[in-house]
């Protein structure tokens, strides 16, 4: 009996596929995680490519373009070249808040906080679980030496913060990542047992 071959997969198919292959395993070195992000940029620039060839949109030409020059400007740091796009901003007063990327790593221990907070524990014991499971988690400190009483100030900071503040957009990524964990494990699906499997899950995958 002849098999029919199988139907071509879509291009957003395609490119999650792809998307969840480069970012499946955690990167063991800088070098790694850069260039998991290039061979996303560049499987994303492919993708908008598709998608400005069938629409002839002339933005979507400009964005793949983009895309590819943010990849290649990754690309060159390897060679100790570094786009203007990619230098430090001189800070005109004060002190440099901490990294934006330290912040997004912080937003993520607290929606584990709160998913173990959700299992039954107190949100102390829960930051002190945290402490126990991951102290390597230190290095997203900046002051203090207590990783638990740090995650409870990441808490009220992120909480307390402002419609026009710095971590305004960070308390707006835990509200979704708090949202994002309910419906893996209460929502129609159900792709997650419990809220206690789904926070060892996130600590498990959280890079310092």
């Amino acid at each position: 009996m002849k098999h029919e071959p199988a139907p071509p997969q879509n291009p957003l198919s395609q490119l999650l596929i792809e998307l969840s292959r480069v970012f499946a395993a955690m990167p063991q070195t800088s070098e790694d995680e850069r260039n998991g992000y290039i061979i996303a940029l560049v499987e994303m620039a492919r993708f908008v490519r598709e998608a400005a060839r069938s629409t002839q949109d002339t933005g979507l030409w400009e964005a793949q373009l983009r895309l590819s020059e943010l990849a290649y400007a990754l690309r060159d740091l390897d060679n100790g070249q570094v786009a203007l796009a990619l230098r430090r901003t001189k800070r005109k007063a004060g002190s440099a808040p901490d990294s934006s990327v330290k912040w997004m790593k912080r937003v993520s221990v607290l929606a584990v906080q709160y998913a173990l907070h959700q299992s039954g524990m107190t949100m102390q014991a829960a930051a002190e679980y945290i402490g126990d499971q991951r102290p390597d988690l230190k290095s997203l400190m900046t002051r203090g030496k207590s990783l638990p009483k740090a995650i409870q100030r990441w808490r009220r900071d992120v909480d307390s913060a402002k419609e026009d503040e710095f971590l305004a957009e960070f308390s707006k990524q835990k509200i979704d990542l708090e949202e994002t964990m309910q419906r893996l494990v209460q929502g129609p699906e159900q792709r997650l047992p419990d809220w206690r499997q789904g926070a060892d899950n996130m600590l498990a995958r959280i890079r310092r």
